[in-house]
């Protein structure tokens, strides 16, 4: 990829934990787990959550938000722009009612305006807050479970590297039943391509509903039209769903949506020609579909609602389709899922994983399990005041307790540190013990063995997409491609070590996984993710996998185990091979990260043939790099 195709990215609030910080006015709350409600009676009820800097300068703003509204009351909700160094007067984008909605008819202001569901500014923003207001009668009420800001800079031409499918190959698609909004029983059926392709997407999932019911339900009571993209989002949300409007920047950012089952309702406008294939030969200004997969050539499989006989489903070519849907419409599609906690990922550089809640540093020093770093995969499992139990995807843990569903490491995190974000697939990771990550929110430190997506930025920079809606610069020397360019197995080791090495001196840290001190395991585990290798969290789990060598086969970057004195089969602690007759090693016996001889550890060198030795008391293994 040459340059950088992101135009557009989205702010979400998706997680209880998510709405913390919120401030809440008159007849609303914020509770600590749970979600914020707005009550109706006298008076209205507020929530205003703080200013959000914004992770690119954007002309263009889409607001979503999914209410469960009890009662007759109205949610309004709003969203405001510094412009000329001052706060713009409220936009209104939308009321959302118990069954429906309409936008909010209004006039242009100096900043911008709003055209029943999109924001145009007339000069760029850096920021945006949002207000959301109901009022009812007494025992009306709405809740607010999600909300989702996705934010446009139209200046930024369309780019090829949209087309980009990132680490995909192959054909794959979805079952996703079609439907043909022309053979509907409705005389406006033909302006309900947006409804249908939602209704396609919920039956998707598991959440069938009638495609007349669902255009009901979505249908803008103020415009009268059918295709306003934040009710559309929250007539999803009716049947069941979370369910927001994003922008998507390249092929690899939708498929990594679909593959995990969830087919996208995507925005199209084309010309006559334009789109090869589609039913609308004289082109259209705006349609939906619904993209369920691709070919083996990469080209868009898609159910498509316009068709008027035959099967409701059409294959475009995917250059054809990449210029209609991201360099017309900017990639707009829906976002439907049944939980949204499936894109829970970690937002703060490096976040502790507890055995159970911790507030004291005894009890953090006593419970911590393990580190998640920046962007890593979380599945949240249980929240309890300001923790939430995830199991961390990404640390494999076959042995001992506190394992999670999939036989991932289960623990506690703060509940600050986990945002849901729906992230592209990751093609970059810090390879330097630490890297600077410069963001409009402000700087931050990255640890080695963070992934995440990124493309050219220009001067030796990357631009990164990190979990909680923001884009940050990081130097492209710190980082490696993801996953890594294949130089040969003897470059590899060496690379590895070379990771481990910067961690020399450094204090030993228990659990630690991170630029602030690792473990044993962790060590290993940080300096082999960094290159592309994904090992068990722990140095059990890390010995079952390896496997086992003599001592005179063992290569640079090969690896040791032993065991803890008299029980062989209980492995606690695993060293590099550096070679020479060396370790690399992150010990409490030292305190610190060290590189020493094996005969000065254990006192004695072992036997040339011997697959495992023992000494002072403890089975030292040894054992292969499984690359």
């Amino acid at each position: 990829m040459t340059k950088d195709p992101t135009r557009s990215r989205t702010v979400l609030y998706a997680l209880p934990s998510d709405f913390s910080g919120w401030r809440a006015g008159g007849r609303a709350a914020v509770p600590e787990k749970g979600w914020p409600v707005l009550r109706g009676g006298y008076g209205k009820a507020a929530l205003f959550p703080p200013p959000v800097t914004a992770p690119l300068l954007f002309d263009q703003l889409v607001l979503s938000a999914n209410a469960d509204i009890r009662g007759n009351g109205v949610l309004r909700v709003e969203v405001s722009v510094p412009q000329a160094g001052r706060w713009s007067p409220w936009f209104a984008m939308a009321d959302l009612k118990r069954r429906g909605g309409a936008s909010v008819p209004s006039k242009p202001l100096p900043q911008g305006e709003v055209g029943e569901d999109l924001l145009k500014l007339k000069t760029k923003a850096s920021a945006f807050r949002l207000r959301f207001v109901f009022s009812g009668p007494a025992g009306s009420r709405a809740a607010l479970k999600l909300a989702a800001v996705c934010l446009t800079d139209t200046s930024i031409p369309y780019s090829p590297a949209a087309l980009d499918r990132g680490p995909y190959r192959g054909g794959f698609r979805l079952k996703a039943e079609p439907v043909s909004q022309m053979r509907l029983p409705h005389p406006r059926c033909k302006d309900m391509c947006s409804p249908v392709s939602v209704s396609m997407a919920l039956s998707a999932i598991g959440l069938p509903t009638e495609p007349l019911r669902q255009a009901a339900a979505a249908i803008d009571g103020a415009a009268d039209i059918y295709g306003n993209w934040t009710l559309n989002a929250r007539a999803a949300a009716l049947r069941g769903a979370a369910a927001w409007y994003a922008r998507f920047n390249t092929f690899a950012e939708a498929e990594a949506v679909l593959r995990r089952g969830l087919p996208l309702a995507v925005s199209l406008t084309f010309g006559p020609g334009e789109l090869r294939g589609s039913p609308l030969k004289k082109g259209t200004r705006g349609h939906f579909v619904l993209l369920k997969g691709f070919d083996a050539r990469g080209n868009a499989v898609c159910n498509e609602p316009a068709v008027k006989t035959g099967r409701a489903e059409r294959t475009y070519r995917r250059e054809e389709f990449a210029r209609a849907w991201f360099r017309n419409k900017y990639g707009a599609a829906y976002i439907i899922v049944p939980d949204p906690s499936v894109f829970a990922a970690v937002a703060s550089p490096v976040a502790s994983l507890y055995s159970a809640p911790a507030v004291t540093a005894a009890q953090r020093k006593k419970r911590i399990e393990s580190q998640l770093l920046m962007n890593e995969a979380a599945r949240p499992l249980a929240y309890t005041g300001g923790w939430t139990r995830v199991e961390a995807l990404e640390q494999p843990h076959k042995s001992g307790e506190n394992r999670g569903p999939a036989g991932c490491y289960a623990g506690f995190l703060r509940s600050d540190a986990l945002r849901a974000d729906p992230l592209p697939p990751h093609n970059y990771c810090v390879r330097s013990k630490s890297a600077a990550a410069a963001s409009a929110g402000g700087k931050i430190k990255l640890s080695a063995g963070t992934r995440f997506y990124a493309a050219p930025a220009g001067r030796g920079l990357l631009r990164a997409w990190l979990a909680g809606g923001r884009l940050a610069l990081i130097k492209r020397s710190d980082c490696l491609p993801f996953p890594p360019p294949d130089r040969g197995e003897r470059a590899l080791r060496r690379s590895i070590l070379a990771a481990a090495r910067q961690f020399l001196g450094d204090k030993y840290f228990w659990g630690g996984r991170s630029c602030h001190g690792p473990d044993c395991s962790g060590l290993v585990g940080v300096a082999c993710r960094a290159h592309g290798l994904d090992l068990p969290r722990n140095a059990d789990d890390q010995w079952r996998l390896a496997p086992p060598l003599r001592w005179r086969d063992l290569k640079p970057g090969d690896l040791v185990f032993s065991s803890k004195p008299g029980k062989p089969r209980e492995i606690d602690h695993v060293m590099f091979y550096s070679g020479g007759g060396r370790l690399l090693e992150a010990t409490g016996e030292s305190g610190d990260v060290r590189e020493i001889p094996f005969e000065k550890k254990f006192g004695a060198v072992p036997p040339r043939d011997a697959k495992k030795t023992i000494l002072k008391g403890k089975t030292v293994y040894f054992a292969g790099l499984k690359a």
